[in-house]
């Protein structure tokens, strides 16, 4: 805040929910600057936010139901467990979850260290269907290649809604961080030529981008249908 405010911006651009949280909810909501977000998980019930005046952005939109139809069918049931980082975007993303249709919630938890993240996962992996490993942001101490270790030792399908998690999971279901960024972006262009803010909308995220890991499917025995191939990006940590 001192930074900006030294600086006294015109436009403030800033992207996921700790942003608005900590800086835009409580010291610009409703000032003269003209603030743009992305990223903000779901919807915007949790913030006081003046999106008539000077706050519009790109609400992200989890691609979670897709993701699960996909994941169940190469399951032997329905129930569900998930795992990730502790943050205020897996609180977020857990509302999400607990809303999914067609799937019992078994488990879900939230970890600091890789210690806990370790012992979660061997425990999901006896009790669980399908498991959604989603996000290793904010776990200390990650090792990547104990990691891989221990998925592989999984026999459920696993997927996430984070590209970056694709050496852990069988499927992902993405965000496009490109759409938040050319929304953002055109925008931007529409402020600086004089366009009022009344004329920007909130918006809310469409596109998924997908992604198979063919090393987690040929260890687990899972042959992907050629139709979903065709429109996934294929992964391989042997590449």
């Amino acid at each position: 805040k001192q930074a900006i405010d030294s600086i006294k911006p015109e436009i403030i651009v800033v992207n996921d929910d700790n942003a608005v949280k900590y800086l835009i909810e409580p010291y610009y909501s409703g000032s003269d600057i003209k603030i743009l977000f992305s990223g903000v998980n779901n919807n915007l019930d949790n913030y006081q936010l003046d999106t008539n005046l000077n706050v519009k952005g790109m609400i992200e939109i989890a691609h979670y139901q897709q993701l699960i139809n996909q994941l169940l069918t190469f399951s032997k049931g329905k129930k569900l467990g998930c795992i990730e980082g502790n943050n205020i975007s897996a609180q977020r993303e857990f509302e999400s979850i607990r809303n999914l249709k067609d799937v019992t919630i078994s488990r879900t938890s939230m970890v600091n260290t890789f210690e806990e993240w370790k012992e979660v996962i061997r425990e999901m992996g006896k009790s669980v269907d399908l498991l959604l490993i989603n996000n290793n942001a904010g776990i200390k101490g990650w090792n990547s290649k104990e990691a891989k270790e221990i998925i592989m030792a999984l026999d459920i399908p696993t997927g996430s809604i984070n590209d970056w998690m694709i050496p852990y999971n069988l499927v992902i279901y993405a965000k496009s961080p490109e759409e938040h960024g050319m929304w953002m972006a055109e925008a931007t262009k529409q402020i600086l030529k004089d366009q009022h803010m009344l004329n920007i909308k909130v918006e809310v995220s469409k596109y998924a981008r997908i992604s198979l890991n063919m090393d987690i499917a040929k260890h687990v025995g899972i042959k992907f249908p050629m139709s979903l191939i065709e429109n996934s990006i294929l992964f391989s940590g042997k590449e």
